[in-house]
């Protein structure tokens, strides 16, 4: 076989070169390391938990990577008494400062408005006689509120569009009630918290007009935030502890220590997410984090996250449709969230509200997002003087918009309670029901039918035939050149080289050579 001949490509060009030849930079793979794209690689921190791919929102099919915010005031000329707000899909509760007493302003929705303090009183659910430190809506009925404060006294406004009506005592503490929340599935389940470490569960059926308690209990430590698990619920105390309480035998089944910090903290159940706990708090070296903890194994903590290196409180929720943990600090106007998995953490992208800063804020009902304007998220945010409305939206073209997003909003948590107070309190406890958000008469993305497009083939044709044409007018120029390349050839032999086959020829100009001189001549 003949070697292979350097000539033959040096008739392309250098530029040809460069863009036909592959990169070895690119394509080069070392002895120790696969190759693997770039979005495949982590980074893994010396002393870390290794990173797990996230199950169900990785980078690429993530859809709440990218998250705009938008928020309006609802409410101005507020002066909160406590910073505690509470809200149901049609008001909102928010302790309000007086003369006396404890009285809990009400507003709606779907009203912008101004304190008039001359009004405020008459928008106001009266009743305690000391400041109110906690609110909670019922999740089935939306103007059913309870109240507890620093009388010692937990109270329910059956209809709180009508201010006027005093609210029922429920109940008492030994001390002040910190913590209250709604049972999820069962109606009219009501658990209280208070600063002694008592807890109670109440039946505060409004058709009875009276409310009866179900279970009592005592735990080791102030209760600082409380949180629902079917017949569970989670106690964060002041003693730095969270403790899993079973609310059946008033046994502690389990605790753990999240945080090394020894500033109050939050706990959460992660739900849809199998035997987590999500708790926001201090950490030991300062700043604060982001605890998940296996209740399988609650006496270590499978992974932290960094929020910052401030040192008030943080709050959160849990948003179960999406995945996200929510935080807001106490005082700060950014909100954070972070993707959770059963084994890791991952925060995203912030968001700074052009308000003031933040002294509470609580989620809204699902069944308020515009989910056709990809709506994932809805809050309220206490300040010192006003509540304002946040929303976050998925970044998508608008043609998205004209489709329910069914990869982004699945099932949901029903509107309606999966059995009473009564059944709950005889042992029953189902899960909580799930409903579909797609509004009706609208058509899922996943079934959408992309058109292709058709060229036209006149078009086409056309464009062919102009290529066709300006290929043989430019084949045709190469070949004249090449007919007067060779014309100047044979008119031109180079003697010196020799030229058509024809040997070069010396000829004799009379010159003498250095090898022609002779010293006798």
């Amino acid at each position: 076989m003949a070697a292979p001949s350097h000539h033959a490509s040096s008739l392309w060009p250098r530029s040809h070169h460069r863009r036909c030849t592959p990169s070895l930079r690119s394509y080069a793979v070392g002895p120790q390391r696969k190759f693997e794209p770039r979005s495949a690689r982590t980074r893994q921190v010396p002393g870390e938990l290794p990173h797990t791919p996230m199950a169900s929102f990785t980078q690429k099919t993530n859809p709440y990577k990218h998250l705009s915010g938008r928020e309006t005031t609802l409410l101005t000329h507020l002066q909160p008494a406590t910073p505690s707000i509470a809200a149901s899909d049609a008001f909102y509760a928010v302790p309000y400062r007086s003369g006396g007493g404890g009285p809990v302003y009400i507003g709606r929705l779907d009203q912008t408005s101004k304190v008039e303090p001359a009004e405020a009183l008459s928008n106001c659910v009266q009743g305690h006689k000391a400041e109110v430190k906690a609110v909670a809506f019922s999740p089935f009925h939306s103007a059913l509120l309870a109240t507890g404060g620093e009388d010692c006294r937990v109270r329910i406004a059956a209809n709180v569009e009508d201010p006027s009506k005093e609210s029922l005592e429920v109940g008492a503490h030994g001390s002040g009630v910190r913590c209250l929340q709604f049972h999820p599935a069962a109606e009219h389940v009501l658990l209280s918290a208070s600063n002694d470490g008592s807890w109670a569960t109440w039946d505060v059926a409004s058709e009875l007009n009276r409310a009866a308690s179900i279970h009592t209990g005592k735990l080791d430590a102030a209760v600082t935030h409380v949180d629902w698990n079917r017949s569970t619920f989670a106690a964060s105390c002041r003693d730095r502890t969270l403790r899993c309480v079973d609310v059946r035998t008033g046994a502690v089944a389990w605790s753990s220590v999240p945080h090394g910090g020894a500033r109050a903290f939050r706990a959460v159940f992660a739900s849809r997410i199998e035997h987590c706990v999500l708790s926001v708090g201090s950490a030991t070296s300062g700043g604060r984090e982001v605890s998940l903890i296996d209740v399988r194994k609650p006496d270590a903590v499978v992974a932290r996250a960094v929020i910052d290196a401030q040192s008030g409180d943080v709050l959160s929720h849990w948003d179960e449709d999406s995945g996200l943990l929510w935080c807001v600090g106490r005082g700060d106007r950014v909100m954070r969230r972070f993707e959770c998995t059963s084994s890791a953490i991952t925060q995203g992208a912030t968001w700074r509200s052009e308000q003031a800063a933040c002294t509470s804020f609580c989620a809204l009902p699902h069944k308020l997002r515009d989910v056709m304007d990809l709506e994932v998220f809805k809050c309220l945010r206490l300040t010192t003087s006003t509540v304002d409305t946040a929303s976050f939206r998925v970044v998508r073209t608008e043609d998205h918009k004209a489709f329910f997003n069914d990869d982004i909003f699945g099932e949901t948590r029903s509107r309606f309670p999966s059995t009473t107070a009564k059944r709950w309190a005889a042992g029953e406890c189902p899960p909580s029901l799930t409903e579909s958000c797609q509004p009706l008469g609208t058509k899922l993305l996943s079934e959408r039918v992309v058109e292709r497009k058709v060229l036209n083939t006149v078009v086409v044709n056309e464009r062919r035939a102009s290529e066709k044409e300006d290929r043989a007018k430019d084949d045709a120029a190469i070949d004249r050149l090449a007919q007067l390349a060779d014309q100047f050839a044979n008119a031109n032999v180079n003697l010196s080289m020799g030229g058509n086959g024809v040997d070069a020829q010396v000829q004799d100009t009379g010159d003498v050579e250095s090898d022609e001189w002779d010293d006798s001549d």
